[in-house]
């Protein structure tokens, strides 16, 4: 049977006051929260544009989800987001704005109307040119569904976009917010990211363990064993990943023991179990980077008896790894995937490598220990 992993990149707005003032409402249409305020001519014009002057527009669409790190480390702008994300951010520039505009946003998936809101420029606020980054999409108690998302708006009901011109972004339809094992009985679900619950077919919910920030989980097939990872952000100073801990545990989903894979500062993340159950690729690292330096590595954990560790591999147990420059290190380009129980496929990058960078997705046979070129990555 097919595992599912699932990634969760959990976020959440709580502290941001933006997300009070131009926020997307489910299923309503809100009572902007901010009225105009009454201010005189000089500060606020209120006439609408002369025939000669440009009119007022939006224009270059991003999309992020909330950042985890401080505010000055800037936004991850992405077209793709992983299923069931709470939260999801529009970013445009606009222009020549004036009081007394209306601004309408639809939100579209699949081609359905899914929110809308109408509310007055705010000109006290944002003025006449600027860039909008507090407008966001939101599902707090069961995340977004998945789909193709749609962003239409509108300036006095004319339209900011054309059919050539859509703007949106996609949440991936391989993840679920719930779990459910392999004999239908128990469901693992994350909350809100840090504990998981057990309900039983019955109804009876539990907390089974706290976290700081639950990433992934996976049932295995004795419908028993959970298997999840864990990050600490709390070390982390600035906007670059020093400092990040993440920790890999099995748990048990009646007795709670759990036990945790490698050390603290092996940072095992990204977990992916193979059907059989005999290993878990994840990923090893921080994920900083710094000059030629890069601190994430692929590795293999092969489980015995009770899900323990009984061997890792990593990249130099592997024949057929090319060798570059002194200073050149290889690491890991994405998270990779399993292609059956004994072979994983993922994209590696050299940095500082020579002309002939041997960057590609490669195929790791676990039996052989033989890693194999199969292609280029994609290109970004």
């Amino acid at each position: 049977m097919v595992k599912k992993i699932m990634f969760l990149f959990l976020i959440a707005c709580f502290s941001l006051s933006a997300c009070s003032t131009l926020e997307i409402a489910l299923d309503q249409t809100p009572t902007p929260t901010t009225q105009p305020t009454d201010v005189s001519p000089t500060s606020t014009p209120t006439l609408s544009p002369t025939a000669s002057a440009p009119g007022p527009t939006f224009s270059n669409f991003l999309f992020y989800r909330t950042n985890l790190r401080p505010a000055n480390c800037g936004n991850t702008y992405q077209k793709i987001f992983p299923a069931r994300i709470l939260q999801v951010h529009a970013r445009w520039d606009y222009a020549n704005m004036h009081a007394g505009l209306t601004i309408r946003r639809e939100w579209y998936n699949d081609g359905n109307l899914w929110a809308r809101y109408d509310e007055p420029w705010d000109f006290v606020k944002y003025g006449a040119e600027g860039s909008i980054d507090d407008v966001p999409i939101f599902d707090f108690d069961k995340g977004l569904p998945p789909g193709d998302y749609e962003l239409r708006l509108y300036i006095n009901d004319q339209p900011q976009f054309t059919p050539e011109s859509k703007v949106g972004f996609v949440v991936d339809k391989d993840w679920s917010l719930e779990m459910m094992s392999p004999n239908q009985q128990l469901t693992a679900i994350i909350s809100m990211p840090v504990k998981i619950m057990i309900r039983e077919a019955s109804g009876t919910k539990w907390e089974l363990v706290k976290a700081h920030e639950i990433s992934s989980l996976a049932w295995f097939e004795d419908s028993k064993h959970i298997l999840y990872a864990d990050t600490d952000r709390s070390q982390v100073q600035g906007c670059a990943p020093m400092g990040i801990r993440y920790t890999l545990w099995v748990i048990d989903a009646a007795t709670a023991q759990q036990r945790q894979f490698g050390s603290d500062n092996e940072n095992l993340h990204a977990p992916l179990l193979s059907s059989d159950e005999k290993y878990i690729a994840a990923l090893s690292g921080s994920g900083f980077g710094d000059a030629c330096v890069v601190d994430l590595k692929p590795v293999f954990i092969e489980l015995g008896d009770a899900y323990q560790e009984t061997r890792r591999l990593r990249l130099q147990d592997f024949a057929g790894i090319p060798t570059t420059s002194a200073d050149s290190v290889v690491y890991p380009a994405n998270d990779g995937v399993w292609k059956d129980d004994t072979h994983f496929e993922i994209g590696l990058n050299w940095t500082c490598a020579p002309d002939n960078n041997p960057s590609g997705t490669y195929l790791f046979d676990l039996t052989t220990q033989q890693a194999t070129r199969t292609g280029d990555l994609p290109q970004p």
